[in-house]
Order: C-alpha cells, then structure tokens, then sequence
C-alpha cells in the first residue's frame, strides 16, 4: 500500500507542473523545480528495490506468522 501510495504522490507532484492539463510537459512548463522533481523521481530507489528484496522478504515473513499460527492452534486443540 505504501509503495501505490508514494507512486500516487509523485503524480500528484508532477501535475502541479501540467499547467494546461493536456497530461504532457510542453516547452513553457518545464522548468528547474520541475526537472530537480523529475530527477527525484527518476532516482528514487526504494520503490524499484521493493521487488527484489521487499517482496520475497514480506513473503517469508508471512509464511513464518502462518506457520507460528497454524503450529499453535494445533498445540491448543490438544
């Protein structure tokens, strides 16, 4: 949810700039504050590193908490 968050931010941030809004960046509106926020977007990499290491890792956290639930239960039914 974060990350759809953070990508709805930036889109937010980049439309300040769409002064016409025809959803493009033409010649009078591309100015610094706008090119300093497209390279702040461009090298964010926490939203491209979540694929390889925020996934699997979220994956095993939760298989972990499953497996922790299931062996309780099965420890309580006892």
């Amino acid at each position: 949810m974060s990350l759809q968050y953070f990508d709805y931010v930036g889109k937010q941030e980049l439309r300040k700039f769409d002064l016409n809004n025809n959803g493009k960046i033409d010649g009078n509106e591309y100015t610094y504050e706008y090119e300093q926020l497209e390279l702040e977007i461009i090298n964010d990499n926490g939203t491209n590193q979540f694929y390889l290491f925020g996934y699997p890792f979220c994956l095993v956290y939760s298989i972990i908490i499953v497996l922790i639930f299931y062996i309780a239960t099965k420890l309580l039914t006892f």
